[in-house]
């Protein structure tokens, strides 16, 4: 066994859903005091059920090989074995090449765990990737999807305010089914160029259709289409420039006389 699936059900929601299905049968003619004790027994069910919908979802119990497969990797860190998967999203073209031997780094056995690993996961979560997948290449997003849109090392724009930031991602965590907590990181400069960690709060609108990615607070540079990029690279050019010495024009916002520092 090279892992366990582990699902969660709520039966008794599952009760009513299929409640009607069922029809009643004649009852028996015994004592009216016997038959309350039974009469909830007298249904049949002339066809099965629909599957019944887990309420959640995790992977466990992992053989001791794919635990070394997925620390020879490094991955463990970001690979949360919970449905909908969103790292395996993320990381499936890279995963393919560790399991598939194209990477070098593993061994046959461990390939052939880690596949096991992604076929299930692949397969169990075939229609909702493939359904994000043509939501994102329409440049649009929805909120079952909204947390693929953030995977690690992606440049965010920060567009919130007037003079847009630029971050990587280092992690992305649901604090609420609509708030993504993002860690990320980016060049900061007091004299110095520093690497600064921060945290970004990303909160899905009042909105259950379909949004432009363009249209949230922070979102994956790749997908904005007003120049966006180019500009901030031109800044970032001209902001490495200035970590020496130079001249600069610069025009004041404010038009009152006051003294201005730059």
């Amino acid at each position: 066994i090279h892992f366990v699936v582990y699902r969660n059900y709520d039966c008794r929601n599952y009760h009513e859903h299929v409640k009607d299905d069922f029809n009643p049968l004649p009852l028996p003619q015994i004592k009216r005091e016997v038959l309350a004790g039974l009469k909830a027994h007298f249904f049949d069910l002339p066809k099965d059920g629909d599957d019944a919908v887990a309420r959640w979802e995790n992977i466990g119990s992992l053989s001791i090989t794919l635990q070394q497969t997925l620390e020879t990797i490094r991955y463990p860190g970001q690979l949360k074995l919970e449905a909908p998967y969103t790292a395996f999203y993320h990381g499936r073209s890279l995963l393919a090449d560790h399991a598939s031997g194209r990477s070098g780094i593993l061994e046959p056995l461990h390939q052939d765990h880690l596949q096991s690993l992604l076929d299930y996961v692949l397969g169990f979560c075939a229609d909702d990737y493939k359904a994000a997948d043509v939501l994102f290449a329409m440049g649009l997003v929805d909120k079952q999807h909204f947390q693929k849109l953030f995977p690690p090392n992606e440049v965010l724009v920060d567009a919130k305010d007037p003079q847009p930031l630029a971050y990587s991602t280092i992690d992305c965590a649901q604090n609420h089914p609509l708030e993504l907590l993002l860690t990320v990181w980016n060049w900061q400069y007091d004299g110095l160029f520093r690497q600064k960690n921060s945290l970004l709060t990303v909160t899905w609108p009042s909105y259950d259709g379909q949004i432009p990615i363009s249209a949230l607070p922070v979102y994956p540079l790749r997908y904005d289409t007003t120049g966006l990029k180019e500009r901030l690279i031109e800044r970032g050019q001209m902001f490495w420039e200035c970590r020496k010495r130079k001249f600069v024009s610069y025009e004041s916002s404010n038009s009152a006389l006051e003294l201005q520092t730059v």
